[in-house]
């Protein structure tokens, strides 16, 4: 699939912030929304958003995290996730349902 992808999605073109639901920044975590602005869009353009995704992790990991097993690890988190929120988010109707598509 081509989607529209940043091209370098690495750390410091990430901005987080923690919002309350109440539209705050308390430090009341219970209900803690995270916000993320991007920014730098020189490399944007169509291509797989596993690109980008795959570039995040490889920038954002220290190689030594990815030895002995850490990379499926993170893989395997990644793909369990990933199908959580197409089910969550009405990508898919259900679980096996996200896994055929993927």
């Amino acid at each position: 699939y081509r989607t529209f992808t940043h091209g370098d999605p690495k750390q410091a073109n990430l901005f987080f912030r923690g919002k309350t639901s109440s539209g705050s920044t308390d430090d009341d975590y219970d209900e803690l929304e995270l916000e993320v602005g991007v920014i730098d869009f020189q490399w944007s353009g169509f291509g797989l958003a596993a690109t980008d995704v795959a570039h995040f992790l490889m920038a954002a990991i220290h190689a030594d995290r990815l030895v002995d097993g850490g990379e499926e690890a993170y893989l395997r988190y990644y793909y369990d996730e990933l199908q959580r929120y197409l089910v969550e988010f009405g990508a898919c109707s259900t679980k096996d349902d996200a896994i055929r598509h993927l």
